[in-house]
C-alpha cells in the first residue's frame, strides 16, 4: 500500500477490501453522471480493482481512497497516464458529508503526485 500524506487527509492506494466502498460511491446517481456506468456487482468491482492493481505495479495508474487521519474513507480518485511532464486524473468522488476541505486538499495531493512524482 502506498500513501500520499496531506495535512488533514491521506491518499492511499485502494485495496480489494475497498471494493464495497468504491461500488457504493459509484452507484450514487448524483455522483456518477460523468463516469462510465458500472453494474451493482461487488464481484465485478473486485475484479476491476484486481486488474487495476496490475497497472500500479507498472506505474501506469493508481486508484486512491481518500481518507482522514483516523482512516475514515472520504472518497476516491484515480491518477493515470503519468508522463514525465503530464498526467490525467478522474473518477474523483467525495462522499456526502465529508469535511469541506476534503475536495481541495485531495486535489492538491493529486497534483503533488502527478507533477512532482516525488510524493510517491
Amino acid at each position: 500500500m502506498n500513501i500520499v500524506q496531506g495535512k488533514n487527509i491521506n491518499l492511499r492506494t485502494a485495496e480489494i477490501e475497498d471494493a464495497a466502498f468504491i461500488l457504493e460511491l459509484r452507484m450514487l446517481e448524483h455522483k456518477n453522471k460523468h463516469l462510465s456506468k458500472v453494474e451493482n456487482d461487488l464481484q465485478k468491482q473486485q475484479e476491476w480493482l484486481t486488474t487495476y492493481k496490475l497497472k500500479e505495479l507498472d506505474g501506469e495508474g493508481y486508484c486512491f481512497v481518500i481518507e482522514n487521519k483516523r482512516g475514515e474513507k472520504l472518497g476516491l480518485v484515480r491518477v493515470y497516464d503519468l508522463q514525465s511532464e503530464s498526467f490525467c486524473w478522474g473518477s474523483w468522488l467525495i462522499k456526502d458529508g465529508a469535511p469541506m476541505n476534503t475536495a481541495v486538499e485531495s486535489a492538491l495531493r493529486v497534483y503533488e503526485l502527478g507533477l512532482c512524482k516525488s510524493a510517491f
